[in-house]
């Protein structure tokens, strides 16, 4: 008998279930199962599935709580196993060794990362190089001083009549 679980390769069955292929299996400790086997509440298939083989609730029909927790005891006592097949990834060669964790992302098929700058680029110049900084800065005080807007156009045209 075998109740699949989820759509990562787990899967529940009896004791007396031999697998196929290599496996991992979950410890067989009730508080631990009961916090796995939490994840597939929200999974209505695998609650379906769960019902089934929590069927033997001592009440008319138990609450899901009560189907995980009677299945987390069965788990615990070791006459329910969740195993989960092991599978070689995509693209690899399979000639993994028993217990050798997959790297998530290997160094090898890493791009390298992009050169950064070790400063900003500096902000373009806002006035042409052939800029009187000064004397704009003395328009804009005799501006200020006779209380007139300031206008750059009209500084210009003085400045180039002459004064």
């Amino acid at each position: 008998m075998r109740v699949t679980l989820g759509h990562d390769g787990w899967y529940l069955c009896d004791r007396t279930d031999q697998p196929d292929t290599e496996y991992t299996e979950l410890p067989a400790d009730r508080f631990f199962a009961l916090e796995w086997i939490r994840q597939f509440c929200r999974d209505s298939l695998a609650m379906t599935a769960l019902r089934h083989l929590g069927s033997g609730a001592p009440r008319g029909t138990p609450s899901d709580e009560d189907v995980l927790r009677l299945v987390a005891w069965r788990l615990g006592s070791g006459t329910l196993k969740a195993r989960k097949l092991i599978t070689a990834p995509p693209g690899g060669s399979g000639a993994q060794a028993p217990g050798e964790t997959p790297v998530p992302f290997p160094l090898e098929s890493r791009r390298p990362a992009a050169p950064r700058a070790s400063k900003p680029a500096p902000d373009p110049p806002t006035l042409p190089d052939d800029t009187d900084a000064a004397a704009i800065a003395r328009g804009q005080k005799d501006a200020a001083r006779s209380g007139v807007p300031f206008c750059e156009e009209c500084l210009k045209a003085k400045l180039a009549g002459g004064q």
